[in-house]
Order: C-alpha cells, then structure tokens, then sequence
C-alpha cells in the first residue's frame, strides 16, 4: 500500500482544461485590480493634484482669523486719575451660511437690539463668512442673545470708550469713535499714542461654531495703547465747572468759560465751559456743543487789555508808577470823537488809570508808547499766534501789522477793541505779566506712559520768550492788586485771607446783523491771580452774554472767587491776609463799574490833524515834539517831515534816543536828532534807550 501510494504520487497529471468558476476568478482580478489603479489616482488627484484647494477648503470651514485691536490707552489728569479709559462689551457679527432660519433670525434681532431688518436680512442672505449685525450692545441685550443661541449669530468682546466723569472737562477730553479712532480732542490730538496696536489671531471653530484659540494670548502691555497724563486737576476742573455754570444761570446768560493755569509751569489745571459736553453721548451733540471754546474761539478783550499796554509803557521806560495823567473831567475829544470815562477826575497817576480803568487814560500811555512798539509788546505777549498747546482747532486771535494801525487804531486798541484774543491767550499773557515776565507755552499733556506705567516721552516746561523785567512785573502787580480794593472794579474777586490781583472788561459784542457794535450784548471777563505777593493761579474768565447784570466785576469775578476759595486750600496755599467775620469782598458799586464799560467810536477821518499838532493860535502854530523812542527811521522820516523839522540821524535800527524830548515844544530854527539802535527782543529794544527826564509836571504836560 505503501509502495502504491508513492508511485501514485509522481504519476503525473493530466491537463486540466479551464471552467466557468476560473473565469469569474480571473475576471475579479482584472475589476480588482482596475479599482486599486483607480483609487490610487484618485488619491493621487485629491492628495497631490488638489491638495492646497482642499487644505483652504479646510481652514476655511475649520479655522479662521480674528482681526482684533488692543485696548486703547487712557487719558488722566496729572494725579493719576482717569478722564478716559477703556473697558470690553459685546459686539454681534453673524457667519451667514451657518443661519439655518434667516426670517426668525432677523425677527430676534431686530426686537433685541433695534436694528435695520432689511440691512440685516441683506447681510445675512450674502452667506459669506462674516457680517457685523451690532456693535458695542449694552448687558441686556447681550443676555439675551446668549440665551437664544442663534445658529450662525456670535457675540465677541469689543474695547469700548468711557467716559467715567461724563461732563467734566468733556469738551476737553473730547471722545473717539466706536473703532477706537480719536474724532475731537486729547483723543483726537494724542491717537497715536493713545490707539492700541492690531493684531491677527488664528483660531478653530468648533462643530457648533465656537471659537477656540490656538495660538494663545499675546501679552496686553506688548499691544495696548499708550496711557496720556494730562496737566488738568480733576478737582480743580469740576470745581471750575460747576463755580461757572452756577454763575451763568444765575446771570441768564448763554455761555461762559474758564482757564485756570499755573503762571510759573504754564500748566492748565483746568478748561471748563458751559453748556456742558458729555462725551460718552457724543453721537446726540452738535459741533459747537463739542468745541473747545477757549481755544478756538476769540474776541476783544476790552478793557482786560489795559494791564498789558501799562505794563509795556512801564518796561520800556515810557511812564513810571508815578507819572500824571490828564482825565479831562471825564471828556475828552480825540479828532472827531468824544472818549468818556464814566467817573470824571481830573488827573491820575499810573495805578489810579488801572484801578479806575480809565479810557482815557489808557489812550495816552498809548500815545506814549506808540504804535510800533504797543505792537512789538502785544506780539511778543503772545497775541496774533497760536499758543502752541498740543490741541488741533487752536486759532490765533487777529493782531494787525502795526504798520497798518491809524492813530485812532492805537486809540482803540490802547483799551482793548480793534484786536482779538482768545481766553487761552489771555490767561497765558496775565502769567507772564505775574511771572517776571516769562512768557509759558501753555502745557496741557505731561507724560506718555506705556500700559506698565513706564514715561515712553515726556513733554517739559518750556518758556517761549521774556517780555518785561522783573520791575514792571513788579508794578503791575500792585495796580491789579488795587482793581480788588476799595473802589476799584474788582472787589467781587476777593478771596478771603489772600491779596487778589486783577482786571475786570466788559466788552461790546459785534453785531452781525445791524452792523457794528451792539449796545445791548455784552461780554463780561476778569482775569485775574492769587496771591499777589507770590501768585500760584491765574484764571481768566469769560460770561457771554448776561442779562441781569453786564460788568465784568458784578458777572466774571464772583466765578474767579468761588474757584480760589476752594482750590487754593487744596493746592496747600496758606492764607496770608486775616480773615475779617462778617467782611463783604464783594462790595464794588454800581457806579464804579460803569467805569469798565468802554466807548467805543467810529474811525476818524484820515484828513484829521496829526494828534500831536496842538494850534494854540491860527497865526503861530505850537508845535509839540512827539515820542519817537522804539520808531523805525521810516516812521520818523515821515513824523519829521509832518512836522516841518529837519532831520539828524545817527546809527541803524530803531529810535533809542532823540532830542528834543518828548513833550517839548519845537522852535521854529529847531531841528530834530535821533540816535538809532539795532533792535533785539522787545526788552533789549528799549534798554538802551535813555528815557527822557519826567516829573509828574512833565509827564502831565506831554499828555496829548
């Protein structure tokens, strides 16, 4: 058996011819082997051919991008206190092709947050990736939403801006927009510090949408805006604030404003105005509501002026504290016009013109100082130019070439009409006549700080210019110190326990319509400082058009009292004057204060004699030799030539000395000399010069 089985084993086998199940096996093979070809290609087009549309297709559907800004940086006041700052609210975008229910959605929508149901439902019918339905929504509205949980609706954090002391130095502050763009103000003026960085976050969304981060948080302080720290005090500010609207309702008047500043920084503690600006409803106010008036708005100063022409005449040598002025009874014909001051005196000495804010008076200094160098001290004060602040809209106020002014020009503009000042200006100009003479660019911006508190740029005190000395400053300080005694205009600005300086205006308002000046619309100011002694503030204020009373002391004083009484003990002034129980600072009379109310007169005709050709006798004409220290020659060629004298010059520049003085009567034979000298700043203009001999007889004599 055994055996058998071997050779049964190699007996070869017979050919097997091929069947139907073979067939099908083979046929399988072929379709199998197809398929893989296929499946492989496929692969190869979808992984190979189509791979970077597929990978987009991907991160289209999966992973997106948050373009994002940081947090804008805040604004403070100079104790660190915040003006402006920002916080994040809940902003609603929509992924349109993830809205299953566009007719319900924008049902929702619409009865939450109020929106536009036919821009809503366009933004929705798009189905693009990313629409904005609603921008910076209030807590409720966001609330709801996340109980709703509208497919395809999201909610994001937005930074939005706040205004935490609402009114409050609003106007100043001013307000940014709802992409986080400084429109007006510190805003607008510091957005390049101010505005956060933007930045781009690659996230993943979810199979509900949601949005996971996977890249992390990038640190704030590395995106955040830079923090401003701004020279205003807030307590200062709101005290200034509610000291100046409580003074226009009592005055039924339509507006009014302060700036408080400090003379020797040039800082501005505080730029108040009335009606009230409040930032953070910025989108129901009016331009004008949001304008910063003390910089951008500008008018005559009236009899404010008046400080700075005495001022000027006393550093340039041109009168002295004692020199007599001639007040004519009260009336006094100048060409065609007749100048009045209401409280007729026959003569005054320097600080008498200024505590009785005499027109009259006032008209003279300027004869003696003449139009070219009024015109130098005025510029060199700062008039006619901005002040160079940091806040954009500030204009310059309007300061004619002197070489244009008439004689009746240096009349007018002698007590504050024919030029115009804004209250910035004017504020700036009473620091540097109380400072020594140091002319201050007004600063409002301290600091930049970075969102860890580190300076990143620093704005210093800087003086522009020195325009008196140290012995006018002196001077004029004690004249304004008389304004507030007894029987000057300012007695309503006395702060108990200290010496007040100052000077009240009232001033006619140009009437656009009737042409002119109005006799019924009134501007009432006083600018003022305390203490005298070693002035810490100064503040000029402004009451536009009061009702119930007009002068500057009864209307404009009282808002600078009330701001000193508060601020003073705050900034640690000690008072220096005792404090009298029962003592009424305010009590200026009404007789006193018309003093301040100016004339104001019409241009007298050009053919008008020369103010200072006095004809005494139609046959012998007396001839008085005017004052032609700080003239070019071009203006003494002319007044020589008017006056019939030959003319002797020696040197270059402008006038320095002359001879015959200034005053003296000109003999026929009698030629004019004059020694000039090269011009400098204003100061070393006239130090040169040698002023001419005067005793009050004199001085009183050479009053035109």
């Amino acid at each position: 058996m055994a055996m058998r089985w071997r050779r049964n084993a190699r007996r070869p086998k017979a050919p097997t011819e091929p069947g139907p199940r073979k067939g099908r096996i083979q046929t399988m093979v072929v379709f199998l082997g197809l398929g893989i070809v296929a499946i492989l290609g496929r692969a190869f087009y979808l992984q190979v051919t189509r791979h970077d549309d597929f990978m987009k297709r991907s991160e289209g559907q999966h992973r997106t991008q948050l373009k994002l800004t940081a947090n804008r940086g805040d604004i403070l006041d100079r104790n660190g206190q915040p003006l402006a700052i920002s916080a994040p609210v809940a902003s609603v975008y929509a992924v349109p092709h993830e809205v299953q229910d566009i007719p319900g959605t924008v049902a929702v929508l619409v009865s939450t947050l109020g929106v536009d149901p036919g821009k809503i439902s366009a933004r929705l019918g798009k189905k693009n990736d990313f629409a904005w339905i609603a921008r910076q929504i209030g807590p409720t509205e966001t609330r709801i939403l996340e109980e709703r949980k509208l497919p395809g609706i999201y909610l994001m954090d937005e930074p939005r801006r706040f205004y935490p002391n609402r009114t409050i130095g609003g106007a100043l502050v001013g307000f940014a927009g709802i992409d986080g763009t400084g429109l007006e103000g510190v805003e607008r003026d510091y957005d390049r510090y101010l505005r956060g960085k933007e930045y781009v976050l690659d996230t993943l969304r979810d199979a509900r949408g949601r949005q996971l981060l996977t890249g992390g948080y990038l640190p704030q302080e590395q995106l955040s805006g830079h923090s401003v720290v701004t020279t205003i005090d807030l307590r200062i500010q709101q005290v200034a604030e509610q000291a100046v609207a409580a003074q226009v309702e009592e005055m039924g008047a339509k507006s009014g404003f302060v700036v408080v500043m400090e003379p020797r920084s040039g800082d501005i503690l505080a730029m108040a105005q009335t009606p009230a600006f409040d930032p953070n409803l910025f989108d129901e106010a009016t331009a004008d509501e949001w304008r910063n008036k003390p910089i951008t708005d500008s008018l005559e100063p009236g009899s404010t002026i008046k400080p700075f022409l005495v001022a000027a005449a006393l550093d340039a040598g041109k009168i002295t504290p004692e020199s007599i002025f001639d007040g004519h009874g009260g009336q006094w014909q100048f060409g065609k016009k007749l100048i009045r001051d209401v409280h007729g005196v026959g003569t005054m000495n320097t600080y008498e013109l200024v505590k009785f804010s005499s027109n009259i008076g006032a008209v003279q200094v300027g004869q003696r100082l003449g139009k070219e160098l009024y015109g130098a001290y005025l510029a060199a004060y700062g008039f006619g130019e901005p002040t160079g602040v940091g806040l954009s809209g500030e204009t310059g106020g309007i300061l004619h070439p002197s070489s244009k002014w008439g004689q009746i020009h240096l009349a007018t503009m002698s007590y504050g009409y024919g030029l115009s000042v804004t209250p910035l200006q004017m504020a700036r100009g009473m620091a540097a006549l109380v400072n020594g003479g140091h002319v201050m660019r007004p600063r409002i911006v301290k600091e930049i700080r970075d969102a860890r508190g580190n300076v990143v740029e620093s704005f210093p005190v800087r003086e522009v210019r020195r325009v008196i000395g140290d012995a006018a400053s002196a001077q004029i300080r004690t004249a304004l110190h008389m304004v507030t005694e007894k029987g000057g205009t300012g007695g309503r600005a006395v702060i108990p326990g200290f010496k007040v300086g100052g000077k009240t205006g009232t001033a006619h308002k140009v009437d656009a319509v009737a042409g002119g000046y109005s006799k019924n619309k009134m501007r009432s100011s006083f600018v003022g400082f305390v203490p005298v002694d070693d002035p810490r503030l100064v503040m000029y204020v402004l009451v536009d058009e009061p009702t119930k009373a007009q002068y500057g002391g009864v209307v404009a004083a009282p808002i600078f009292r009330a701001i000193g009484e508060s601020v003073l003990p705050y900034l640690g002034v000690r008072a220096t004057e005792p404090i009298v129980a029962g003592a009424d600072a305010g009590g200026t009379n009404e007789e006193v204060m018309e003093a301040e109310l100016e004339e104001v007169f019409e241009p007298i005709s050009a053919k008008a004699q020369a103010w200072w050709m006095d004809v005494q006798d139609p046959a012998v004409p007396r001839v008085t030799v005017p004052d032609l220290r700080g003239a070019p020659l071009a203006s003494v060629v002319e007044q020589a030539k008017a006056l019939g004298a030959d003319l002797h010059v020696e040197g270059a520049g402008i006038v320095v000395s002359q001879r015959p003085a200034a005053g003296a009567v000109l003999k026929a034979d009698e030629g004019l000399s004059v020694v000039l000298g090269l011009p400098g700043d204003v100061r070393r203009r006239v130090a040169a010069a040698q002023p001419a001999a005067e005793s009050p007889d004199e001085a009183a004599e050479g009053t035109p």
